[in-house]
């Protein structure tokens, strides 16, 4: 039986405090800060809001922020609206659909180099920006902003990163790891002074050559998943160095230097194109190095 109220006859009211409101609105913001958390989404920690009026924009102030599976052309609005809350953020980690560029007029014009600036301007202690191969933004020249607080960057895209043009530095970053972007990386790992960790996976359809100089670095990961990426040169001088690991493509003449002296773990395949290396009847195809010093 149905009431006009719509309720079912012995079905219990929601509870309520003796304000009116209900008991899980009347919370600390700290706690309900913890139920929007757990959501792990910032989609869904926004649709929240609909549940009360108390719950609205608190989900701009949560430390960490999960986008996944998002259009490219709305994530800037919502970090406009996390940037104009003065919030706090630990993680920002953002992960786009398949199609990274809008394609329909009445959707905004956006690019990298704009969602970049604003992930900047949230000022993360860990930033990971994932953006799907895209044929109109490939090697797309985009300069990596500053990050005063950022100590992990994991940038995955086609895009050509360049450093900061001001020559400011990073000055806590400890990790970084970039995956298919074409990159002067020496370039950027001299703004790291404190840098320990780098990964870099190379972009496919170039031949590259690699020169570090960090009196910082621990652990160097270089290595390619295309066939056609050949490295033509190493240049690595990294005194407190301890892990080098080089799994690559490489050039028929390879130009290499490495100045180690800590690296006590060492491993490096190189890979040849068949057409190009052949040692009379054979054919050399893989060359691998492992080298463990132990103490």
């Amino acid at each position: 039986m149905k009431l006009r109220s719509g309720r079912r006859l012995g079905s219990p009211a929601p509870p309520r405090s003796a304000g009116g409101a209900d008991r899980i609105s009347t919370l600390p913001d700290d706690l309900l800060l913890l139920v929007l958390a757990h959501l792990r989404c910032v989609r869904a920690a926004a649709r929240a809001s609909v549940l009360s009026r108390r719950w609205r924009d608190l989900w701009t102030r949560l430390p960490s922020l999960v986008f996944r599976d998002v259009v490219f052309p709305s994530v800037e609005p919502v970090l406009a609206r996390v940037i104009s809350s003065a919030s706090s953020v630990s993680l920002l980690d953002i992960c786009l659909r398949e199609r990274p560029f809008s394609v329909r007029a009445a959707e905004p014009c956006v690019s990298v180099a704009s969602l970049l600036r604003a992930t900047a301007q949230l000022s993360p202690v860990q930033l990971i920006l994932a953006i799907p191969v895209c044929e109109a933004m490939l090697y797309e020249r985009v300069e990596l902003p500053c990050f005063q607080r950022a100590k992990s960057i994991s940038l995955s895209s086609s895009i050509s990163l360049q450093p900061p043009a001001t020559g400011e530095l990073f000055p806590a970053l400890t990790t970084l790891v970039l995956s298919g972007c074409s990159s002067d990386v020496g370039a950027l790992v001299l703004r790291c002074p404190r840098l320990r960790v780098l990964r870099y996976t190379l972009p496919g359809g170039w031949r590259f050559g690699i020169t570090v100089n960090s009196a910082s670095l621990r652990e160097l990961v270089v290595e390619d998943t295309e066939h056609w990426t050949f490295v033509c040169k190493i240049d690595l001088v990294a005194p407190m160095l301890e892990q080098l690991t080089l799994s690559s493509h490489v050039s028929p003449r390879i130009s290499l230097s490495v100045l180690a002296p800590m690296a006590g773990n060492i491993s490096w395949h190189c890979h040849y194109n068949v057409t190009l290396m052949g040692l009379g009847d054979w054919i050399l195809e893989t060359l691998s190095w492992l080298s463990t010093l132990l103490s």
